[in-house]
This record gives C-alpha cells, sequence and structure tokens, in this order.
C-alpha cells in the first residue's frame, strides 16, 4: 500500500502528484502524464484513449474493445473477442517468429523459413494442394523405418522414390538433364539428357557401370542410345536385343544405320559394321596359333572369296560355287578372278615377274622345268622333211618350229 495524503499540505507533497505534461485540462490529444516536478512518465492519456511509449504489463485477464501497441508482454492470458488486425499482425504472420512451446493444430503461411531446425513427428506428411489424398503430391517421413517417400499424385499412385540409409531407391525412369554422380547405385532404368559419368577420374580404383538383367537368364541388359529422330542404338549382353544367342556381347543399330569404329581422336571410322558385313579402313591384321585367315559360305554350295578392290577395279581369291556360275569356270574350282584387261603375276622379290596370265595366255620368264609338255594345236605337215610334221614356236618374238613324227 502506498503512503497516504492525509494530514499533508499541498505544497509538501505535490512533487508526487500526476499531472498533464503541459497542465492543461484533457482533451482529445494525447498527453504525457509527469510528476509534479515535470519528470514524463511512458503513460499517455487523452478523453479518447490511453498510449503507453514503453512496456505495457498486465498480471490479470484483460478485456479490450481495441488494443494498439507497439510491443507488449502479457504474464496471464490474453483474450480476444474479435479479430486482431492492422500492418504489423499481417508482417508477423508472414513471417512469423519461433513459437516457443506451443504445437499448433493448423496453420497456413504464404512464405515460412527458418534459420534453424524444423522437426516433424514420426510419419508427418508434407501435402501439396489441400488435404493428402489422391491427387495430391507429398512427402512422407517416417523415422520409424528410417526413410522418406516421395509420391506424385497421392496415396493411389504409391512411391516413387525412397531415400534411407542405404541410398535412394526409385521405382521407373530416373531423369538427370545435368550430371548425376553416385558412389554406388542400382537402377532399373536411367535416362541421362546431358552425361552419366561413372568415377570422378581421381584415384586408382577401377570404375564399374553393371547392368543385371534379374534372374531371368532370358532378359538381356543394355545401355540405349537415343536421338530425338527415334533413331536407337545399344551395346548390351544379347537375347531379347537380337532373339540370338543369350549371354553374347551384342552391339545393335537402328534399320539403315552402321556401327562405326573410331581410334586416335579421329571422326573418320577406321571399322564399320554394315548390312553388307565388315568394312575396315587401312591394314586388318588377324593373328591366331596356325596364323589362318578362314571365309565361309554360310549356305555351303555358294562361293566363298576375299575381294580387293582398287581404282583399277575389284579381284577375287576364292572358291567357285556348286555350278560354277559365280566366276565361270568349273564347280568348286580354286579361282583367281581378275577384271577384263588385266593379269594374274607371281613377283618374286629380287627376280621379278615369272609369270604372267594374261587373255593371251602363260608368258613365263625364265627357265621352264617339266616332266612333260603338252601343246594342244594341230601340227601341220613339213614340206622341208618329208613324213614328219611341225608345231609352231615363237621364241623371243621369232618363230621356230618343232618337228614330229608321224
Amino acid at each position: 500500500m502506498g503512503t497516504a495524503l492525509t494530514g499533508l499540505g499541498v505544497g509538501s507533497t505535490y512533487n508526487g502528484l500526476l499531472k498533464t505534461t503541459d497542465n492543461a485540462v484533457l482533451d482529445g490529444a494525447l498527453r504525457v502524464i509527469t510528476d509534479g516536478f515535470g519528470n514524463e512518465s511512458a503513460l499517455q492519456i487523452s478523453t479518447a484513449g490511453v498510449a503507453s511509449s514503453g512496456t505495457l504489463s498486465v498480471t490479470g485477464a484483460s478485456t479490450m474493445a481495441a488494443l494498439s501497441a507497439t510491443t507488449g508482454a502479457f504474464s496471464s492470458t490474453l483474450s480476444v473477442a474479435g479479430a486482431i488486425s492492422g500492418a504489423g499482425f499481417t508482417a508477423l504472420f508472414a513471417s512469423p517468429p519461433a513459437i516457443g512451446g506451443t504445437t499448433p493444430a493448423a496453420g497456413a503461411f504464404t512464405t515460412l523459413s527458418a534459420t534453424g531446425t524444423i522437426s516433424l513427428g514420426n510419419a508427418s506428411t508434407i501435402s501439396w494442394g489441400g488435404a493428402y489424398g489422391a491427387g495430391t503430391p507429398a512427402i512422407i517421413g517416417s523415422t520409424g523405418a528410417g526413410e522418406l517417400q516421395f509420391r506424385p499424385t497421392g496415396s493411389t499412385s504409391g512411391t516413387i522414390a525412397t531415400v534411407s540409409a542405404t541410398g535412394l531407391a526409385v521405382t521407373g525412369a530416373l531423369s538427370a538433364t545435368g550430371t548425376s554422380s553416385a558412389t554406388t547405385g542400382s537402377f532399373a532404368n536411367v535416362t541421362a539428357s546431358s552425361s552419366l559419368t561413372v568415377g570422378t577420374g581421381a584415384g586408382a580404383s577401377t570404375r564399374t557401370l553393371v547392368l543385371n538383367g534379374g534372374s531371368n537368364t532370358n532378359t538381356g541388359s543394355y545401355v540405349d542410345f537415343q536421338q530425338s529422330s527415334g533413331s536407337s542404338s545399344k551395346i548390351g549382353v544379347d537375347g531379347p536385343i537380337t532373339g540370338n544367342s543369350v549371354s553374347d556381347l551384342a552391339l545393335w543399330a537402328n534399320t539403315t544405320k552402321n556401327i562405326n569404329f573410331y581410334v586416335n581422336g579421329s571422326f573418320t571410322p577406321v571399322g564399320q559394321f554394315n548390312t553388307s558385313g565388315l568394312a575396315v579402313s587401312g591394314t586388318g591384321t588377324f593373328a591366331g596359333s596356325t596364323g589362318a585367315v578362314s571365309v565361309s559360305s554360310s549356305v555351303g554350295t555358294q562361293q566363298a572369296y576375299l575381294a580387293l578392290t582398287n581404282t583399277g577395279g575389284t579381284y577375287y581369291v576364292g572358291a567357285n560355287n556348286s555350278t560354277g556360275s559365280a566366276f565361270g569356270g568349273t564347280a568348286y574350282s580354286l579361282v583367281r578372278y581378275v577384271p577384263a584387261g588385266k593379269v594374274i603375276q607371281d613377283i618374286i622379290a629380287g627376280t621379278g615377274v615369272v609369270t604372267t596370265i594374261s587373255a593371251t595366255g602363260l608368258a613365263v620368264t625364265g627357265l621352264t622345268t617339266t616332266d612333260a609338255l603338252r601343246i594342244n594345236t594341230a601340227p601341220f605337215a613339213s614340206v622341208a622333211t618329208p613324213s614328219t610334221h611341225k608345231v609352231a614356236v615363237n621364241l623371243n618374238g621369232a618363230t621356230y618350229y618343232l618337228l614330229a613324227t608321224t
């Protein structure tokens, strides 16, 4: 209880009396309340209201028709029968401060930001577009299962991605518009519109991209290269790619497309698989224990040959077909076939041409040794030597005759 003024005069007590700052009577304008010495308080009053330039504390329940305050603290209960409005409250709820010890049942925010930690309860759901359900994208967290689930269109669509302690599991296609990096991973289907890199390039560890076709032995695994034109090329384990033997390594190109091989940074192919077979630019080297090159016809009765081509034409060495019609001649004959006007020559280093086969016959340079000689030409009668016949022989451009008796 304060000190009473009973028995005291104004002259000795006016310093403790409250008055308006200008000693004027109250009206509609707020005036600061001072003591008798003119010391100003934080309280301002008028006939229209009360204001405080300091902290307004209410220790009990307070009911107010209207309240305007810069700051305020309530140690008990603040009860509001009507709406709380104003620019200050609008800004406050647009970016609310931390709420200590309060768990709201619901809330709506235009923008929610936090510099600390936002904690959600077990199996909490963050949903978009209203209450969680069919058609509502959602993120579901479960501390019990230790995972975070992503569902695009609500509970009826199922989970398309799960993040857990073991990594990221994706159901369906995983698309990356930039560079994707992972230490390890398992994917049912991977699509990369930019690049897919295996390994960082640092260290000596082996980088491996494993494509597993699953437990079904008829299921292949392959990398599919696609273009916007719809063209598709594949490399992988055979089986479903071409229908051939399972577990074979397969290179597969789209219709009318080829498979090219490039080396040394050049964009000129050194080899090409096309619908005609294998074409090699440069030298082809084949090595084996017997050093053999094998050329086989998939149809046993057809011809098998090597074709040699330059500006002079195409030359063939091979085996004729079963009728001899591939090159002419007899069936299954060994053939050396040259374009019209060209010759077949046997050449020895240091000696030169030793034989030449042309349209006119066989020409031999040097000595010809034979156990028997057959000349398929009809002899004619020798006038100079009766009872003999002669056969013309051309020796170095001059004609000589071999005589034969009848």
